[in-house]
């Protein structure tokens, strides 16, 4: 989406008077490249870099040299596949059947060639050109085979751009959801390559996203970051953008006199580069903000340029976008009359653009039917000429066979022997290792009981006396006496319960919840409370239970020993294959700052173990918060 605007805007700067001075050096280059005693596929690659600058600019140029290195390449068989991926390059400027026809014709090319960079390439390039015909089901289903090839080559840049095209036809879909994750894709990536000019559309495209998805705040992060970026690359296109954009959500808050600002920004640095096309938009936003602000007049104006904007650039979606913000302007003024005038030309234009559209994507089809239909018959022509010509094989070398077989029986004896005698070493090799390596995994095994039966009897003995000291500080009477002679007596039982563990596999998930309303009863400052996403009641792994367990003991008993807290509220939630328990107390809260002592850290390690997640941080409101996930599969 915005790389076809940039496009359209470089073709807006482009002298009337032929060939540009940027343009006669390409093609001077052109004709250099192609005389040049290079290694052929550095000149192949040279080529079409140089062609993929003049598809910016000039078709009729590109026309005429992808053509003459079509005619070059013939007799280069192994560059073939690129030279008809160059032709198509037409798309960038005017999207037609024959682009589609050259680059559906690379394809099987530059597959042969086993040039998997290519290929990946050429897909994306097909994707591009479904969705310029608004064909999206083709450009997502050619992007996602892209996406496929990319990641199998770990190709940062491939992966990022095709990343980067599934958002733009997730947002021509609008499916804004799937458009933010796959840009969030796409960030990670230009992160990693430290690619700043894609960086700089990916931060557009985000804020985009999230501003369809009305979350505001993360669109003015990702524009701001954006504008940043545009400003210390000196890019005045982007960051006009980016002030328009930042307006646009200003807009949407109705913060006008932000918005106000923002857009005349736009505006200033879209006169300076002379930007038809996006300063069209831009006017369009200025006619909605006044037009909010009762100013009738104003908004008139600025719609009515917008319009005289959209004509000398071409852009007829921003034209019929304009018309219909001057019906809403008169509409709200009660100029019923000028308000159908205007809202009936949005109308037709938007159905002759709406049809134009149906139609081109109606011919890609028919032409990819037809290109499909004629490469089945090329195919099955080979097919059947192969077929002939070894059938003739067939009949000329059925002589050779009484030989090659005697031969290949002698050989196989031979080989049979030999492999015989190979596969009797490996089995001793293989045996000898696996006696080393079932050795080494009972000592590793007998090592790891020791130190979880370790740990057993650290945390849940601490834990316990934590309790019995917080209830002998709170004892009001002689009751409470009683209470800590009960809990010793559970204490004993955990002791018990530990050695137990070790010889039960599995236990289900109520049970382990009425175990852990048990343990907590005696503590009037803890509250538990479970959510179930339906009836079931999991069978989970004692390994996992135990070690959730022990965490939220120690949760609970740092909570007591160090928060000064009156309530502590653990909540456990079961959603399909995953745990989930928060623990919250309303103490003192912990900062960054905090170290981690020995409590902190052995959770960590216990949730580690069973490949959870934990995380310790300062609550929103007051206190500390404790979140823990566990896959229930974790052990498997």
């Amino acid at each position: 989406m915005r790389t076809g605007l940039l496009f359209l805007l470089l073709i807006a700067s482009k002298s009337l008077w032929g060939l540009t001075a940027d343009e006669l050096k390409w093609e001077k280059d052109y004709y250099r490249l192609k005389a040049g005693k290079i290694e052929l596929k550095a000149k192949t690659d040279s080529v079409f870099i140089l062609f993929f600058k003049i598809s910016y600019s000039n078709s009729s140029l590109l026309e005429e040299l992808s053509s003459d290195f079509i005619a070059y390449s013939k007799t280069k068989k192994h560059v073939y596949g690129k030279a008809y991926l160059a032709k198509s390059l037409d798309y960038l400027l005017n999207n037609s059947k024959s682009n589609l026809y050259y680059c559906k014709k690379s394809l099987p090319l530059i597959k042969k060639e086993k040039d998997t960079i290519g290929y990946c390439f050429a897909l994306q390039i097909l994707s591009e050109i479904y969705k310029k015909s608004g064909n999206n089901d083709l450009s997502l289903k050619t992007s996602k085979k892209a996406l496929k090839i990319a990641v199998a080559l770990n190709n940062g840049v491939l992966i990022a751009n095709t990343y980067s095209n599934l958002g733009l036809i997730m947002s021509s879909k609008q499916n804004y959801l799937m458009a933010k994750n796959s840009f969030l894709n796409a960030l990670t990536y230009r992160l990693k390559n430290n690619d700043k000019y894609g960086l700089l559309s990916t931060y557009t495209n985000l804020g985009i996203a999230y501003k369809n998805l009305k979350q505001y705040d993360s669109a003015f992060y990702f524009q701001r970051k954006s504008l940043q970026l545009a400003q210390s690359l000196n890019s005045t296109y982007s960051i006009a953008y980016a002030y328009n954009d930042l307006g646009v959500i200003h807009l949407k808050l109705k913060n006008l006199d932000s918005a106000e600002f923002y857009f005349k920004e736009s505006v200033k640095l879209r006169k300076e580069i002379d930007e038809k096309w996006e300063l069209g938009y831009t006017y369009n936003f200025l006619g909605e903000l006044f037009r909010i602000r009762n100013n009738k007049d104003q908004s008139v104006d600025f719609l009515k340029t917008a319009i005289s904007l959209g004509n000398q650039s071409g852009n007829t979606k921003q034209i019929y976008e304009s018309y219909q913000q001057l019906s809403l302007t008169f509409a709200k003024f009660n100029q019923f009359d000028s308000a159908f005038y205007y809202n009936q030309k949005f109308e037709q234009l938007k159905d002759s653009v709406v049809a134009r559209r149906n139609n081109l994507a109606a011919e890609m089809l028919i032409a990819d039917y037809e290109f499909e239909k004629k490469q089945q018959e090329i195919k099955l022509l080979r097919n059947q000429t192969e077929m002939q010509a070894l059938h003739i094989d067939k009949q000329k070398n059925w002589l050779w066979i009484a030989g090659l077989g005697l031969l290949s029986l002698i050989g196989f004896i031979v080989l049979f022997v030999r492999n015989r005698q190979l596969r009797l070493m490996k089995l001793q090799l293989e045996s000898q290792k696996k006696e080393e390596l079932l050795r080494l995994e009972a000592q590793q095994k007998i090592l790891e009981d020791r130190q979880r039966i370790s740990r057993e009897l650290h945390d849940n003995i601490g834990a316990n006396l934590t309790v019995f000291k917080e209830l002998i500080s709170d004892r009001e009477n002689p009751d409470e006496v009683s209470e800590i002679n009960q809990l010793t007596e559970e204490t004993i039982q955990e002791l018990r319960k530990a050695v137990w563990l070790l010889n039960h596999e599995e236990s289900t998930f109520e049970e382990w919840v009425i175990r852990l309303k048990e343990y907590f009863k005696h503590l009037r400052k803890v509250r538990i409370q479970t959510y179930s996403q339906d009836s079931s009641n999991p069978m989970i792994h004692a390994r996992i239970l135990t070690e959730l367990f022990r965490v939220i003991q120690e949760g609970v008993n740092n909570a007591l020993k160090h928060a000064s807290c009156s309530e502590i509220l653990i909540t456990v939630r079961n959603e399909s294959d995953q745990l989930y328990i928060s623990i919250d107390d309303n103490g003192i809260g912990i900062t960054d700052s905090d170290i981690p002592g020995f409590g902190l850290i052995n959770m960590q390690e216990r949730i580690a173990n069973v490949k959870g997640e934990i995380t310790v941080k300062q609550s929103q409101e007051k206190g500390t918060r404790i979140l823990i996930s566990i896959p229930l599969n974790s052990t498997k």
